[in-house]
């Protein structure tokens, strides 16, 4: 027990770390707290992800898909290409598919963001950058 608190405790200190590098290295916008009004049209990769606050490569270049108001992901698990009517509410992006129901926005710049959800009780954090934008 002492030792998954230890891992979660340094996964939260890198990816505050990775956060705040993110928000360093960036000359665009960081968006904080409401995010109704931002623009998720596009394709987003997946480029770093953690699983129950481990890293994880096998969900590399899975993406996000948000098209209108329609989501879709290519990723195993998390949406098996299952479309769904997603909208946005205070930080959160509700997916209109079972898995994942939702996303917590953590961070949001107009290129990249990371995403937080929790899938059959397995805590999962994505950092994914739009592959292309909405111009």
């Amino acid at each position: 027990m002492e030792l998954s608190i230890t891992k979660y405790l340094l996964n939260s200190i890198y990816l505050l770390a990775i956060g705040m590098l993110l928000m360093g290295c960036g000359s665009d916008k960081a968006y904080e707290g409401q995010f109704e009004h931002i623009e998720l049209e596009g394709v987003w990769e997946i480029v770093n992800a953690s699983r129950n606050g481990n890293p994880t490569t096998t969900l590399d270049g899975g993406e996000f898909v948000f098209t209108g108001d329609q989501f879709t992901s290519n990723v195993p698990g998390l949406g098996d290409n299952i479309q769904g009517e997603y909208t946005v509410s205070g930080d959160s992006i509700y997916t209109g598919i079972p898995r994942p129901e939702y996303f917590l926005i953590r961070i949001f710049f107009e290129d990249r963001m990371e995403l937080f959800t929790v899938v059959q009780g397995h805590h999962f954090v994505f950092e994914v950058e739009r592959m292309n934008s909405n111009e």
